[in-house]
């Protein structure tokens, strides 16, 4: 299991909403999350949005994480990020997907060290 009970009902309560019929239903757009070969965005529009960063980028990975698409095209796409971001940092932490939620104290100091440099 990559996510416990608490961080589980974290997520739900951040990221739900109870519809009029007593059901529940996620709020984030699918749409808006990492590019990925499974049709996000393409390749092209991937390179669009790299070329257009105005600010600093940290990008954190579990290890072994969760690999949406070939580790070698996430890692294409971190170095189109590294090519027109004005400063990028690539972290790899121990963890699943959920290692910000299961492991706060691996992400904070890689966060807090970013925000004030």
């Amino acid at each position: 299991m990559s996510i416990n009970l608490e961080e589980c009902k974290l997520l739900l309560r951040r990221g739900a909403k109870e519809l009029p019929n007593g059901r529940f239903q996620f709020t984030h757009d699918l749409r808006a999350t990492i590019p990925t070969m499974w049709g996000r965005f393409s390749t092209d529009q991937s390179a669009t949005f790299a070329e257009n960063l105005q600010c600093p980028v940290c990008i954190i990975k579990g290890e072994p994480g969760m690999d949406y698409e070939p580790r070698e095209s996430y890692m294409s796409h971190v170095e189109l990020v590294r090519r027109y971001a004005e400063r990028v940092e690539f972290h790899l932490v121990p963890g699943s997907h959920h290692f910000h939620l299961n492991n706060p104290e691996l992400v904070a100091p890689i966060v807090s060290s970013f925000l004030v440099s």
